[in-house]
């Protein structure tokens, strides 16, 4: 690393990592800059955005989720505890099924309208 090039200066760096931070202030703080990465990453994959398009429409179970989209179960379950972690979705125990929803369906199509428009770029 003797030779790396250097763009800006470290007094300069901590002082624009500052600045940064107080542009975005909500960043701020650890505890809501790892809940915003958990819940970006929810939206990072093929497979969790297609669930979080389907739940969408209306609430359903592993079954159903299994069925509609035929991706294994397993694959599913692991999908929605990363959704879960995000925030994404929640669950409710319905009888012996567990239901899936959308834990803020207008935040969620928000976000993926979002996601549309950068796709027309």
């Amino acid at each position: 690393m003797g030779n790396q090039h250097v763009i800006r200066e470290n007094d300069q760096l901590a002082i624009d990592y500052i600045a940064g931070l107080q542009t975005l202030s909500v960043v701020e703080d650890e505890t809501t800059r790892q809940l915003f990465a958990k819940t970006f990453k929810a939206f990072g994959d093929d497979t969790r955005l297609r669930l979080i398009s389907f739940l969408t429409i209306a609430p359903a179970c592993l079954c159903e989720m299994v069925d509609a989209l035929d991706i294994a179960n397993s694959t599913i379950s692991h999908h929605l505890k990363i959704l879960e972690r995000g925030g994404v979705v929640q669950k409710e125990k319905r009888g012996k099924f567990t239901v899936y929803e959308l834990a803020d369906k207008p935040l969620v199509k928000a976000l993926l309208h979002l996601l549309k428009q950068e796709e027309g770029r």
